[in-house]
């Protein structure tokens, strides 16, 4: 019981530290994207090199998600949920 317990909240605390780290992930990204596009990327560079310059931000930011966003308990991905009160895939509890 205690250790159901104990590793129930192992994994409500790895999934906050994950959630925290994609939602940091996020808006770094949204804002890099958006300097990108609307600040020195496109306009002072021009819209093909502007845009040479954002794909690699997509790309990173699909791997980084494609491999932080899956459940603590089976490591499988929480798919497009924000903030899921149970993994999708094994039902398991993570977050109060």
């Amino acid at each position: 019981m205690v250790s159901e317990e104990k590793e129930s909240a192992n994994i409500k605390k790895s999934y906050r530290v994950k959630r925290v780290r994609q939602i940091t992930v996020t808006v770094v990204a949204l804002i890099l994207g958006l300097v990108l596009m609307l600040g020195w990327g496109f306009m002072a560079l021009g819209e093909e090199k502007g845009a040479m310059m954002f794909i690699p931000v997509i790309v990173g930011y699909g791997i980084f998600t494609f491999k932080n966003w899956r459940c603590p308990a089976c490591n499988k991905s929480l798919r497009r949920t924000w903030n899921p009160r149970n993994c999708p895939i094994c039902g398991i509890e993570l977050r109060d």
